[in-house]
């Protein structure tokens, strides 16, 4: 087992913002659904563990389909899906990609 740094670019185009607003649904801290074009990097072996990584570097680029959501307790969860294209220094492959996050918002509630 081991954990690893990853590095995460992401760009992010939410589309329906507008339809939820015009059935009353929350919008608050990016309540919606998103396209996003997502890239991962890691590098070298475990920062915590004992798992060797074969090549020296992985790389993945993939568009993803996501959904977020925002309640008025603050409590917050994100999804995205994707298959990604993944590439080393040893081998190109296609990867599924699937995230699931659950955070709670600080601060203000923004609008």
């Amino acid at each position: 087992m081991g954990f690893f740094l990853i590095l995460k670019a992401h760009i992010v185009n939410d589309y329906n913002f507008k339809r939820r607003k015009q059935k009353g649904k929350r919008i608050a801290n990016n309540s919606g659904n998103y396209l996003a074009l997502s890239s991962y990097l890691n590098i070298g072996d475990p920062l915590i563990g004992d798992l060797e990584s074969r090549p020296d570097y992985n790389r993945v680029v993939v568009p993803l389909w996501g959904m977020q959501r925002t309640y008025e307790s603050k409590l917050n969860w994100n999804l995205e899906l994707g298959v990604g294209y993944g590439f080393n220094d040893k081998e190109t492959y296609i990867s599924p990609i699937a995230g699931f996050s659950i955070g709670w918002i600080f601060g203000k509630d923004g609008n």
